[in-house]
């Protein structure tokens, strides 16, 4: 009898010591986390974690407001952003569960009142499952609609008439992934109408209720006006953001409300809504060229499946203005975490992310799939350069045409993408002639496949890259070079003869000459101005002005150039000032179709 009683005061001894370390251990992630928040001018976070022992728990830090007067606790609302796009696939693989509609149904079937054009419909069609893994081949939401703010707030159906062009597939569907926020959108609407009632409704009665997610919701409820956590962007406090496109983004939701969302997608004893299958399905590309290949990361439905030091992450962050957040977990070590800040801090919540995987997963093996490399395959014959050829926003393309560019190196473990601009390297190993696996994890993380239009192209987690050749990488660089040095010239030029006039010293060359120039640089420097003004604003501000500029200036820098080079020609001197006009003018005529190729010239972002 004593025996056992000092067996019983051992185990219970063994047990506390062993909670120590975990109490310890949170103690110092709570201080970690105050610090990072105190660094990064951030109020507040709210968290939510499951490990590998199965202990839920929820962590808040910091305050509603700037105020300070109110804490924020385990039920403060908080606005979750994208990671809402993860309802949307719940609620289609339900209906698909019904036997109700098919993941691979066009949906034409369900919406034809829904305005989209594709070129290639009759014989590659967009499927519902191109809309949740965003391969429909369609734009980003324009700003227009991302600036529209309507508290009424407008009916789904209403929302895909503010501006239609933005559905637009750039590409054969399912040949290239580029993130959409209208898709999951469109998704959604098929979702109402199959479901007879308000999608909003539809996820509460069929989601949020039955997880126990009390306090969810899609809009600025009472509850939110109550207990929601205000924005904040640049120390600014933010109003509220009555996202268009509510499926993709607009759900508000609390560290309890989350902590079932992570027991849902981390436990299958709790699948009763939906089967496990379905919830697998979301963690693989579908439906696509990417899916065909074989490829293992990236994004599955309203999923992105990423990679760290060994481990693989399924999940979503979200982002709305003045708000973050980022929902990850591990099926296989039943571990996740939810966080969000309410402040568009990026930094501040990538190193909560980063010290909350390093948390849940410190004392855990990772989870390297066995791999065995094909030494017959010859790296050496993939070695070149790259460009990636799927935009999220087209408007941007004309800046992602020149930087998201590197070079295919070969390297003992395979092969290598270099950056030619950052300098990143991402290291893969074959295991055949198509595919090969990210070393650190043995999950196929590169893959070769045939583009229907632009033939032979890479895979990797996020971009579809092209070979192209030296001269397609460099060419583009050494002229903007040679032009930014044209343009110090030209300007120097012309400060020298500013000071020749006011000294009356007599001006080479017929005025037009200098003028020319300068005019080119003056609506040149219009239209950058606009695009640096569109990409710093505030989106729910009116920003027409700033729009204008850089539409208007665009098409001012297109015309002075053509006249400049017509005029230039037809007036023939022969000094070096005329020259160097001629040429300048040239290289801004380029510049210029350049622009009006990429679809720029003219172009209202607002």
């Amino acid at each position: 009898m004593t025996m056992k009683k000092c067996i019983l005061f051992v185990l219970c001894l063994l047990m506390l010591v062993g909670s120590i370390p975990s109490y310890a251990t949170t103690k110092d992630l709570e201080s970690e986390i105050r610090k990072i928040l105190e660094d990064n001018n951030t109020t507040a976070v709210s968290i939510a974690t499951i490990d590998a022992d199965g202990n839920r728990e929820t962590l808040t830090i910091g305050a509603t407001d700037k105020t300070g007067n109110k804490p924020v606790d385990a039920d403060t609302l908080f606005r979750i952003g994208s990671i809402s796009k993860m309802f949307v696939t719940l609620s289609v693989l339900k209906l698909a569960e019904e036997g109700k509609l098919a993941l691979n149904d066009p949906i034409r079937k369900w919406v034809e009142e829904v305005e989209f054009h594709n070129p290639w419909e009759d014989e590659y069609p967009v499927r519902i499952v191109h809309l949740l893994s965003h391969t429909s081949g369609w734009d980003d939401l324009h700003m227009s609609e991302y600036s529209n703010n309507d508290p009424t707030p407008l009916a789904l159906e209403s929302s895909f008439l503010v501006y239609p062009k933005s559905r637009t597939s750039r590409w054969v569907p399912g040949s290239r992934m580029s993130y959409s926020n209208s898709g999951p959108g469109v998704a959604a609407y098929i979702v109402e109408k199959l479901a007879g009632l308000p999608y909003e409704e539809y996820v509460e009665s069929t989601f949020f209720k039955p997880l126990g997610m009390k306090t969810a919701t899609f809009f600025k409820s009472e509850d939110y006006i109550k207990n929601g956590a205000t924005l904040y962007q640049r120390d600014l406090e933010q109003t509220y953001w009555n996202i268009i496109m509510r499926p993709s983004g607009a759900v508000n939701a609390s560290a309890n409300d989350m902590l079932q969302l992570l027991g849902f997608f981390i436990n299958d004893s709790e699948r009763s809504i939906l089967a496990d299958q379905s919830i697998e399905s979301m963690r693989h590309p579908q439906g696509s060229i990417m899916a065909d290949s074989g490829l293992e990361v990236g994004h599955g439905l309203s999923h992105f499946i990423e990679t760290k030091d060994g481990f693989t992450w399924f999940g979503h962050n979200g982002g709305v203005n003045g708000g973050l957040s980022d929902f990850k977990y591990i099926p296989e070590l039943k571990v996740g975490y939810y966080v969000a800040i309410n402040s568009s801090n990026g930094k501040a919540i990538f190193e909560i992310s980063e010290l909350l995987k390093a948390h849940l997963t410190e004392d855990l093996k990772p989870q390297v799939i066995p791999f065995e490399v094909d030494e017959t395959v010859d790296s050496k014959d993939l070695t070149g350069y790259f460009r990636a050829v799927n935009p999220r926003n087209s408007s941007l393309y004309f800046i992602e045409y020149l930087v998201s560019v590197g070079r295919i190196e070969s390297r003992p473990e395979g092969i290598a993408l270099v950056g030619i601009l950052d300098g990143s390297v991402d290291l893969y190993s074959p295991i055949n002639e198509t595919q090969y696996v990210d070393p650190s994890t043995g999950r196929i993380a590169l893959t070769i496949a045939e583009d229907p239009l632009i033939g032979t192209v890479l895979l990797n987690e996020w971009f579809t890259l092209q070979p192209v050749s030296f001269l397609s990488i460099y060419g583009p660089i050494a002229f903007i070079i040679l032009w930014l040095l044209a343009t110090i010239l030209i300007v120097l030029r012309l400060i020298i003869l500013l000071i020749r006039k006011l000294i009356r010293r007599p001006m080479k060359g017929r005025v037009w000459t200098h003028v020319l120039p300068l005019l080119q640089i003056l609506s040149i420097g219009m239209f950058i101005r606009g695009f640096i003004g569109v990409m710093a604003v505030d989106f729910l501000a009116d920003n027409r002005i700033i729009s204008a500029l850089m539409a208007y200036g665009s098409i001012l820098f297109l015309v002075i150039s053509v006249g400049s080079v017509i005029w230039l020609i037809l007036k023939r001197e022969k000094n070096f000032n005329y020259y160097q006009s001629l040429v300048y003018s040239v290289m801004n005529l380029v510049i210029g179709i350049y622009l009006t190729n990429m679809g720029i010239t003219g172009y209202h972002f607002f």
